[in-house]
């Protein structure tokens, strides 16, 4: 697939309300969500350490959701997933700094050892799991990892409301180091507005920058 152009983003076109599992349940549970394809070509021609193969991320009325699928499948030994989000409350406007979260999730290979939602500075815990102590706080998060990862954060936990501006990038790490990202530059843009809206693209849209 290294020598194949695949197209890289694609807007969200309606609500996304997948079953958070871990698993490819079929085509039509992330259809409609927005995605972005990793430049595999380009990458293989700068030698580029490949892990992540597609992200796709979408809202409904009041969540926002995410999946990550891999290259090579889900990779082996320890790791670290990152999701960053960052939420403007005033949607385009943007006349006010956005509010920043981080989901952090641990996993060795497909077992999921534990997750924190953080945000601010300070990184305040919004929500917690532990598969070591039972220490868990999801607060309605929903974290899954089996064949691929996904995601579901309530709009409640990251001052999110109708309107809103969101956007997400994806990372994995190693070691303390970041070694894979989707988007590569910028990130994924979503609006927080009716379905009806999203179907018919009145929003203005423009690619990760």
């Amino acid at each position: 697939m290294s020598g194949v152009a695949r197209p890289s983003y694609n807007p969200q076109t309606a609500y996304v309300r997948a079953k958070v599992d871990g698993l490819v349940s079929g085509y039509f549970e992330w259809m409609g969500a927005a995605s972005y394809t990793s430049d595999q070509r380009t990458s293989a021609m700068h030698g580029k350490q490949f892990l992540l193969d597609a992200v796709y991320a979408g809202l409904d009325a009041d969540s926002v959701s995410g999946r990550l699928d891999f290259h090579h499948g889900v990779p082996d030994g320890p790791y670290r997933l990152v999701v960053n989000l960052e939420v403007w409350r005033d949607g385009e406007n943007r006349k006010t700094a956005p509010e920043s979260y981080r989901l952090s999730v641990d996993a060795q290979g497909r077992k999921l050892q534990r997750w924190v939602l953080t945000n601010g500075q300070e990184r305040n815990k919004l929500a917690t799991f532990s598969a070591d102590n039972g220490n868990t706080h999801t607060n309605g998060v929903e974290v899954a990892l089996e064949q691929i990862f996904e995601m579901r954060v309530p709009f409640a936990l990251i001052a999110a409301q109708a309107g809103s501006c969101i956007r997400l990038r994806f990372a994995i790490w190693r070691e303390h180091l970041p070694v894979d990202s989707l988007p590569l530059e910028g990130w994924m843009d979503l609006h927080a507005l009716p379905e009806e809206e999203l179907e018919t693209n009145l929003y203005s849209f423009s690619p990760p920058e």
